[in-house]
């Protein structure tokens, strides 16, 4: 019952200019500190599946560690440095 209270009385601008409901957006992303456990979360677990993924290499393709780190090491640097860009830390 209080959620539909919340939700009934909520009050939701009208938004018409892309440009503003642009700016909007990113600062509701940039700002929230959900977004931003988030992603902090979405990272770690990134960094766990990236130590799993090493060992998988080096055991399935009989690889070296070194060589398997570096084959992990790029996609999973990608998906960081993605993920911290939209967040707006590095634009």
């Amino acid at each position: 019952m209080l959620i539909y209270q919340f939700v009934a009385t909520a009050q939701i601008p009208q938004v018409t200019d892309p440009a503003e409901m642009a700016e909007i957006v990113t600062r509701w992303i940039t700002e929230n500190p959900m977004m931003w456990l988030s992603s902090i979360i979405g990272i770690l677990f990134m960094l766990w599946s990236a130590n799993i993924w090493v060992f998988g290499l080096k055991h399935a393709r009989n690889l070296s560690t070194r060589n398997a780190v570096i084959t992990v090491a790029i996609p999973v640097l990608a998906y960081i440095a993605y993920t911290v860009w939209q967040l707006g830390v590095l634009s």
